[in-house]
């Protein structure tokens, strides 16, 4: 089998290799430099696996606009089973895509990446109107505090888990905390990369 970034040959040089089928080589995988990680926005716990570097933006950008959806695996792996443990009581709560990247992609690219791993869908989210982020100031990102609402009503004793792709100015998580409204007590965020 060959590494979906690198294209070269990925040798079984470990148990684990042996085990399990990355579908990155040893080489790659270590260079993507995963661990799963913590930090504290808006009083909210988001759990994060990467930096958002050169190679983990090479990736993204091949799965989701290339859409090359053999990369979803890639993702989460070797971290699925700590996923499907710690985050088990949680539904996933996605923040959306634009009309226009979801006509683009024909396909949901973080649904996808947790379905691997069990996560259940909590509601649909809806825009008020179309903001695309890519490109845009701090302030102007600032506008989807309020663009978000939820397809149902949130209890306090609901598990919800907000996931995104990355964290860039926290705008997209902003929104989705305010249209959940602190309705629960049992909030987390989670979201692959984060950008420094």
């Amino acid at each position: 089998m060959r590494c979906l970034y690198c294209d070269k040959e990925i040798e079984k040089l470990s148990l684990l290799n042996l085990l399990e089928d990355d579908l990155l080589c040893l080489k790659c995988r270590k260079a993507l430099n995963g661990r799963l990680r913590r930090f504290k926005y808006e009083n909210i716990y988001v759990y994060y696996l990467y930096e958002y570097d050169d190679m983990f933006k090479s990736i993204l950008l091949q799965y989701k606009e290339v859409m090359d959806e053999a990369l979803k695996e890639v993702f989460i792996y070797p971290y699925g089973s700590l996923f499907k443990i710690l985050f088990k009581r949680y539904e996933a709560l996605y923040v959306p895509s634009s009309k226009l990247k979801m006509e683009k992609r024909n396909f949901l690219a973080m649904e996808e990446i947790m379905k691997l791993y069990g996560a259940k869908k909590y509601a649909d989210v809806l825009m008020r109107q179309e903001l695309i982020q890519a490109g845009k100031s701090l302030k102007e990102r600032r506008k989807m505090r309020d663009n978000y609402y939820l397809k149902r009503d949130v209890k306090a004793d609901d598990y919800i888990m907000i996931i995104d792709d990355v964290f860039t100015s926290g705008s997209s998580i902003s929104g989705m905390i305010e249209a959940i409204k602190g309705e629960t007590k049992h909030l987390i965020v989670f979201v692959l990369a984060v950008v420094k």
